[in-house]
């Protein structure tokens, strides 16, 4: 018998629900029981042809599925590495016009070298980012999938 996880102040809610469970598990033994029905051999075959062709659909729904994720991470990492060459910019830049040149040495703007440090650092984490992408495997385990698969249809006979 199983030690409570809590203890029950009314005694005869606790032996209700004692009484309860007992019958629940009562009734999943029966049902564990029951007896498989008795095939023909054809059934049999036909029920094995029908079970090797879902196994069979599976396996290349999953080949489908790892597919489909390695192009989006190819799709991904073609635009980071876009981005990175600087191909992505939705305004052309104006034409630029020659102007004289007074102080090479000082910047352009005030916030000149904040958004140098801003690129470098969104460049820098572009360049992880692509490597994390590269560097993992996928998360689909072929292995894992198979004995899902197994006790799914262990649960369903």
């Amino acid at each position: 018998m199983k030690a409570p996880k809590y203890i029950e102040k009314d005694l005869n809610v606790a032996k209700y629900r004692e009484r309860i469970f007992k019958g629940h598990q009562d009734k999943l033994k029966k049902i564990m029981e029951v007896k498989k029905p008795i095939l023909y051999p054809e059934q049999e075959e036909l029920l094995n042809r029908i079970n090797i062709n879902k196994f069979r659909a599976h396996e290349f729904n999953i080949g489908e599925r790892d597919a489909e994720i390695k192009r989006k991470n190819q799709i991904l990492l073609d635009k980071l590495v876009e981005i990175s060459h600087g191909k992505w910019r939705s305004v052309e830049p104006a034409p630029r016009r020659k102007k004289k040149k007074k102080l090479e040495d000082a910047p352009r703007s005030l916030n000149y070298v904040a958004r140098k440090k801003e690129s470098q650092r969104i460049e820098q984490e572009n360049i992880a980012f692509a490597k994390r992408l590269i560097e993992k495997k996928g998360q689909i385990s072929k292995r894992s999938m198979d004995q899902d698969f197994h006790n799914h249809s262990r649960y369903k006979k």
